[in-house]
């Protein structure tokens, strides 16, 4: 990769984007819905699973795909 900052700021603007856009598009396809009443430690699971996808898509297991590949392609 020639320029690693710019791939950066690229993927910072496209995750900017799917945010700003994220809310409008769950109330299309959801409603308005009830507010969420749960704060802090009550949602841990949730930022826990937001955590492992952070590191996952940061950090991918690529030994993980490798297997796949042979599994996958095998004849």
């Amino acid at each position: 990769m020639r320029w690693p900052g710019l791939a950066g700021l690229y993927l910072l603007g496209l995750g900017m984007a799917f945010a700003g856009l994220l809310p409008p598009m769950a109330q299309m396809g959801f409603g308005r819905g009830k507010p969420l009443r749960g704060q802090g430690l009550d949602l841990w699971i949730l930022w826990l699973l937001l955590g492992i996808l952070v590191i996952l898509g940061v950090f991918p297991g690529v030994d993980v795909f490798k297997g796949l590949e042979v599994v996958l392609w095998r004849k």
